[in-house]
């Protein structure tokens, strides 16, 4: 079961990475502490990567479209794989802060991992749009 999920969560990455518009690049701080990127699909849709030296993890993103009249506010939530010595899957649900005449975004994420043991994990970090 957990390889079928894996599979479908790549098919549906490489087909949306194939259409991507916008890239970001930059570090994370938490659990884990690493590097992030994030290739924006549409305006409902990312696909985001983190890399660090417990694991890394792929997701695919779907946006909210609820901004509680934030302006450049958005949440999103969605899951995907992730791989440390064994290969797992997780569920995260992030908030993304666009700083208004810069390229730079700001971020927090919290993620549930199901790898070699269950965890629940939090990050902050902040990316550059190219």
């Amino acid at each position: 079961m957990k390889n079928l999920l894996i599979l479908i969560v790549l098919m549906f990455g490489f087909y949306e990475l194939a259409q991507a518009k916008d890239f970001s690049l930059g570090v994370v701080f938490g659990t884990p502490t690493g590097i992030s990127a994030k290739y924006d699909l549409k305006k409902d849709r990312s696909i985001e990567l983190g890399l660090s030296s417990p694991y890394t993890s792929l997701d695919y993103m779907l946006m909210d479209k609820r901004n509680f009249n934030i302006k450049n506010f958005s949440w999103s939530y969605g899951g995907g794989i992730i791989v440390g010595r064994q290969v797992g899957v997780r569920g995260v649900s992030a908030a993304e802060y666009d700083i208004n005449t810069t390229p730079f975004h700001v971020f927090g994420n919290i993620s549930f991992n199901l790898l070699e043991k269950t965890e629940l994990a939090a990050a902050l970090g902040v990316r550059y749009k190219f």
